[in-house]
């Protein structure tokens, strides 16, 4: 999950040597546990599809599209992540780093459409809901976007604090400014749809 979270941050990162520093942090932070962030996710498919199977037919048929879309964003940004790292050219990892970011984007917002659609109601317990309005209405995309909010608010504490421990004050405390500007956005997001 941490992958997921980090990446976020990526198209704030900055260009140049600043950038650089900021690229090497994160590849630093999340190299340990790359791969270990798909176990969770196959996890947690199986264990829904075996322990509740109506529940998982009624989801995976109602909300496909937004799954689908996620599962293209996890893929892009593995792949980005380990082409930027051999691309030949500077072009080359350039545009391998912006897949990266978008994809990065992507995956935790259409994961929150899909959350937003359940929390809502908008998945039919028989399935076959519809495919679309399902998940592209004011609740489910409000939930994608506090989602992005929120994995960049975790990858950025989490980076602020790896960075710290690596003795880069310099870096941790800029870190930290991001993501209290992050964390500050997503409280005024959740404030102005609070009920009153």
């Amino acid at each position: 999950m941490e992958r997921l979270r980090i990446r976020v941050l990526r198209p704030q990162r900055g260009r140049g040597l600043r950038g650089a520093e900021i690229r090497t942090q994160i590849d630093h932070s999340i190299g340990p546990v790359w791969e270990a962030n798909h176990v969770w996710l196959i996890y947690v498919l199986v264990l829904a599809w075996t322990a509740f199977p109506a529940a998982f037919a009624a989801v995976m048929t109602t909300l496909q599209v937004p799954l689908l879309l996620a599962l293209l964003g996890i893929v892009a940004r593995g792949a980005g992540f380990a082409f930027r790292k051999f691309a030949p050219t500077y072009g080359q990892a350039r545009l391998f780093g912006v897949v990266f970011a978008g994809s990065s984007l992507i995956a935790p917002f259409f994961l929150g459409t899909v959350a937003g659609s359940i929390a809502s109601g908008r998945v039919p317990a028989g399935g076959g809901g519809d495919r679309i309005d399902s998940w592209l209405n004011p609740t489910s995309l409000l939930v994608g976007a506090i989602a992005v909010g929120s994995c960049a608010f975790l990858a950025g504490t989490f980076l602020t604090a790896d960075a710290a421990r690596a003795g880069r004050l310099e870096l941790s405390e800029s870190l930290r400014k991001r993501t209290l500007a992050v964390g500050t956005g997503r409280l005024r997001r959740s404030a102005a749809t609070r009920p009153r």
